[in-house]
């Protein structure tokens, strides 16, 4: 029988990010046992540790890496999700087969945030679903929440604002990887290169016209997408985005 102090640091690491195999080594416990912890066992303990942090308790707040976490967060707008599974949150994005870059980048991004958190690859068709475990990602992503996102109000914490003012070319990068792309638009027997970003949640288009404004790139709207095809305008962006890879 472990100790009551033991077992309350393994679900610290493990709540922290670390997987059972570290927390095993660190804390000299059976692989096995750290497992069991991690399922559930001891569930009295285990349950109370499964709650929400408290305000202001959260260990991965503020982020350890502020131009990682925006980026994600960027990401997690787009083509992220936020679930409970088990007893236990997932934040999965599930990125384009084409563009194995992103994918590694988003993956590094998750394992800044978590300050070497596991970080999970899964096949599905055509693309690729980059995933982590802990409960802090409801504490991260306070816009998680049942249904889709254009059908629930989209709205930044004040100091996630804060962040997106620090490090606004990022949010617009993981923006862009997300719901974006860059392209030829032709009209009237000429041809430009454009941004477009589509998506159907209209605060999330306010946060990425927010963020272009701030940093002073001029954007068109139709419908659920946002342009940016003036030369200037697509030359900074591509200083900001480069190819997509």
């Amino acid at each position: 029988m472990h100790d009551e102090r033991v077992f309350r640091e393994a679900i610290r690491l493990l709540d922290n990010g670390q997987n059972a195999h570290q927390v095993a080594t660190k804390l000299g416990v059976p692989w096995g046992t750290v497992r069991y912890w991690r399922a559930g066992g001891r569930s009295l303990t285990r349950r109370v540790s499964y709650n929400l942090c408290r305000p202001g308790d959260c260990p991965w707040l503020p982020p350890r890496s502020g131009a990682a976490y925006i980026y994600l967060l960027g990401l997690y707008l787009g083509d992220g999700t936020i679930q409970k599974v088990g007893r236990s949150v997932q934040l999965r994005a599930f990125l384009d087969d084409r563009y194995p870059g992103i994918q590694d980048e988003c993956a590094a991004a998750i394992s800044s945030v978590t300050n070497g958190g596991v970080v999970s690859r899964v096949q599905r068709v055509g693309c690729t679903v980059i995933g982590s475990y802990s409960l802090h990602w409801r504490c991260l992503f306070p816009q998680y929440g049942a249904g889709r996102k254009h059908l629930r109000t989209i709205e930044l914490a004040d100091w996630q604002q804060l962040l997106a003012d620090e490090y606004p070319e990022r949010l617009l990068r993981g923006l862009i990887h997300s719901d974006g792309c860059r392209d030829l638009n032709k009209t009237k027997g000429h041809e430009y290169p454009r941004y477009s970003f589509s998506n159907r949640s209209d605060d999330i288009h306010a946060i990425f016209q927010r963020t272009a404004c701030r940093l002073g790139i001029r954007y068109t709207t139709k419908q659920f997408v946002t342009s940016i095809a003036r030369r200037p305008d697509v030359a900074r962006m591509d200083e900001i985005i480069g190819a997509k890879y």
